[in-house]
């Protein structure tokens, strides 16, 4: 029996950019309009999985979630309980990328 089958070991998350930046460059890249929304979520999505088998490898028995954001988690919430300001044309439903984004960036 090892250690970690008897005390449960926590983390308050990973970051998010990735071991080299990844998210970094998967955000520049669909910022300039070189890549589109769906490489930069497949990006996203690909550091989510490996942050939690990292975590699941080195023993992390209570492994957090949603503590991954494309750009800000303030944001984030903003986008999931609709208070996004009206200047910004959004109605209702999911937010969309570049509406996110442009929230973010102050456009």
């Amino acid at each position: 029996m090892t250690v970690s089958q008897h005390i449960p070991v926590a983390t308050l998350g990973v970051p998010r950019i990735g071991r080299r930046r990844e998210l970094k460059f998967a955000l520049e890249s669909y910022w300039s309009g070189k890549s589109p929304a769906a490489d930069l979520l497949a990006t996203a999505k690909a550091l989510r999985a490996a942050s939690w088998r990292e975590q699941h490898d080195r023993g992390v028995s209570k492994i957090p979630s949603n503590d991954f954001s494309l750009y800000d988690h303030v944001l984030d919430t903003v986008a999931m309980v609709g208070a996004v300001p009206a200047r910004y044309a959004w109605t209702d439903g999911e937010v969309p990328l570049d509406t996110y984004f442009a929230m973010a960036r102050g456009n």
